[in-house]
């Protein structure tokens, strides 16, 4: 070493003194604070170096890695499916028809029985039973063949199958008159 050049090492030293002056007085925990708060600057700037590699290392390894795999080719391949729609299965119009004109025609013969409470409560039932299988036909052709509405088609209809078997049995029931 040349003696007219003082060590690098030497001279960053020397610097670091001046940019945190020591106490005047040299009152020992004070001494204590200054050089251990010069520790935590240091340990905390090792600290960001490090992490800093660290991070560099990270990223140069997974760029190198994904680097290798460029070579394959990724295919995407679909395909459409054609489906037919199909409409859903309804009662035909002319049964309904078909059991409205037996109806009428039986109660034709039999007035009483078509006026009672009990006859006029089971046709209530069945035309309310008919707007909702219409509506349950309408939301179907526009949902299509949903569960739930197919469902609910076949309960009113398992109802409705019903009513009229009951309303049929009160007209028929008093062929006596």
């Amino acid at each position: 070493m040349n003696n007219e050049q003082p060590d690098w090492s030497l001279r960053e030293k020397l610097n670091s003194l001046n940019e945190t002056p020591l106490p005047l007085s040299w009152d020992r925990d004070e001494l204590w604070d200054v050089i251990t708060s010069r520790q935590r600057r240091k340990s905390l700037i090792r600290r960001i170096q490090i992490s800093a590699i660290a991070a560099v290392v990270i990223l140069a390894v997974g760029g190198y890695w994904s680097s290798l795999n460029d070579d394959e080719q990724i295919t995407i391949r679909y395909r459409e499916e054609v489906v037919d729609v199909v409409s859903p299965v309804i009662p035909a119009r002319d049964s309904l028809a078909r059991f409205t004109s037996l109806l009428e025609e039986r109660c034709r013969n039999k007035s009483t029985i078509c006026t009672s409470p009990a006859f006029l409560e089971l046709k209530g039932q069945w035309h309310d039973l008919e707007q909702q299988s219409n509506e349950i036909h309408r939301q179907l052709l526009r949902f299509g063949n949903d569960e739930d509405l197919l469902e609910a088609r076949n309960k009113i209809m398992e109802v409705r199958t019903h009513v009229e078997k009951e309303l049929l049995d009160l007209v028929g029931e008093d062929s006596d008159e």
